[in-house]
C-alpha cells in the first residue's frame, strides 16, 4: 500500500530502482540504461553503494547543481573496497566492481546520506563490514529512519558504540505484506507554522502524522510550543491554532535542517529575535539555502542578518510584497508562498515566485493543498 507523493526525487530512486532491478533479475552485469539520479541528492547517495554491492557496472547521470554537492567521502570509501570510478565529465560517473567489506570510515558532519547509502548496501556482499562515523553524526534521526526501514525488512545492523554499526554480510532483504509509508513531517510542517501564523477561532490540522515516528523533523512541535503556540496532538492529528503571540527562539538546526525554511516563516511574524544555529550544511542543498532564505526574506522587508552558520531574523515587523527567485529549491518555493500569508492584502502583498516548479522535486501537490487552505495562486 502507497501514500507517497509522486515527486521527482521519488520519480528519480523508483526509475533507478527498477533498472538496478531489472540488471538482477536478468543477471546481467552492467545495468544498460544509464540511471538519472535527476537533481536527487539521497538516490545518487544510496544506489551508489547499492549497485557495487551487487556487482554491477552503471553510468550516473546527475543534473542541477547535485554535481556540486559533497560526494568525496563516499567515493574514497568506496575506492578502498575495490570500486572503480570515471569522472571524466562533471555531471556523470560511471562505477564498477565488486564492492568488498572491511571497515568504511565517513564523516559525520558532511551527509548522513553516505551513512544511510552503505547500511542499505553492506548487508548484500558477502564480507562482514563496520561503518565508523568519525566526529558527531549529524542528522542522525535520518540514519535513525534507515536503520526502522531495514529492521523491517529483516536486516540486522548492531550499534556497539555511538555512530559505530556492524553489519553481517549475505543478508536477504525480506519485506511481506502490506506497508504504509508515514507522512513526512518535513513537509507537514509548512502547514503546522501556517496554523500558528492565523487569527483568532483559525486553525490548520494535518493527519497522517506519526507521533512515534523516528523522523527528526517532528521537532516542529516543539519549535513551535516553544515559540508560543497552541498545538494539540491527537492520534495522527497535528492541529495548530492561530492567534497566540509567538517569540522568537534560539534554534539548534543540527538535527534538522530540513526544518528551517517553514521556522522561518514563523520567525518573521514573532517578536524580537529568532536565531537558527549549526545549518551550516543548508550551504550544500539545491541552493545555498542559507543565502537563498536571506536574499528572499531582504526582498520581502525583513531584517536578517547572515551567520557562518545560519543567520537572525528580527521579526515582528509587516512584510510587504516582492518578486523573488526559486533558485532550483523546493523549500525555498514552499517558504516564499507561505509567507504571502503575512504580507498585506491586495497587489501590494502579491509575492512572485520566479521558477515555482522547482517544488515538483518534493511536493508536486503543494500549491493545490495550499489553495485548499484559502491560498490564492496564479501561474504566469
Amino acid at each position: 500500500m502507497t501514500t507517497y507523493l509522486r515527486s521527482d526525487d521519488v520519480a528519480a530512486m523508483s526509475e533507478c530502482a527498477r533498472e538496478i532491478f531489472s540488471a538482477v533479475f536478468n543477471k546481467k552485469t552492467e545495468i544498460e540504461r544509464p540511471l538519472n539520479v535527476r537533481e536527487s541528492g539521497a538516490t545518487l547517495r544510496f544506489i551508489m553503494p547499492v549497485v557495487v554491492a551487487l556487482g554491477l557496472r552503471a553510468e550516473i547521470i546527475m543534473e542541477g547543481r547535485l554535481p556540486e554537492r559533497p560526494l568525496d567521502p563516499l567515493i574514497e570509501q568506496l575506492e578502498l573496497h575495490g570500486i572503480i570510478f570515471d569522472r571524466t565529465e562533471p555531471d556523470r560517473i560511471c562505477i564498477g566492481g565488486q564492492l568488498t567489506g572491511g571497515i568504511f570510515e565517513i564523516p559525520g558532519d558532511q551527509s548522513s546520506q553516505f551513512v544511510s547509502g552503505l547500511l542499505m548496501a553492506l548487508p548484500l556482499i558477502a564480507d562482514n563490514s563496520e561503518v565508523r562515523v568519525t566526529g558527531e553524526l549529524q542528522s542522525r534521526p535520518y540514519v535513525d529512519m534507515t536503520l526502522d526501514v531495514l529492521k523491517k525488512c529483516g536486516i540486522m545492523i548492531f550499534e556497539d558504540e555511538p555512530g559505530n554499526f556492524y553489519i553481517p554480510g549475505c543478508q536477504e532483504y525480506r519485506l511481506e505484506g502490506e506497508h504504509v509509508v508515514e507522512g513526512d513531517w518535513s513537509l507537514a510542517a509548512f502547514w503546522l507554522v501556517l496554523g500558528a501564523c492565523l487569527k483568532d477561532d483559525e486553525s490548520i490540522t494535518v493527519s497522517g502524522l506519526d507521533p512515534d515516528s523516528v523522523q527528526g523533523d517532528k521537532a516542529i512541535i516543539d519549535v513551535l510550543k516553544e515559540m508560543g503556540a497552541d498545538v494539540n496532538c491527537k492520534d495522527d492529528r497535528v492541529t495548530v491554532y492561530g492567534g497566540n503571540r509567538l517569540n522568537g527562539i534560539m534554534v539548534d538546526c543540527r538535527d534538522i535542517p530540513d526544518l528551517v525554511p517553514p521556522i522561518v516563516v514563523a520567525a518573521c511574524i514573532a517578536e524580537g529575535k529568532t536565531t537558527i544555529l549549526n545549518a551550516e550544511r543548508l550551504r550544500f542543498k539545491e541552493s545555498d539555502r542559507i543565502r537563498s532564505i536571506i536574499s528572499v526574506l531582504r526582498e520581502l522587508g525583513v531584517l536578517v542578518d547572515e551567520r557562518a552558520d545560519g543567520f537572525e531574523i528580527f521579526g515582528g515587523q509587516p512584510l510587504k510584497g516582492g518578486r523573488v527567485p526559486a533558485f532550483r529549491d523546493h523549500r525555498i518555493v514552499m517558504m516564499a508562498a507561505c509567507l504571502r500569508g503575512l504580507c498585506p492584502e491586495g497587489p501590494e502583498g502579491d509575492i512572485i515566485i520566479e521558477g515555482a516548479e522547482a517544488v515538483n522535486k518534493s511536493y508536486p501537490e503543494f500549491f493545490e493543498d495550499h489553495r485548499s487552505l484559502g491560498g490564492e495562486t496564479e501561474e504566469s
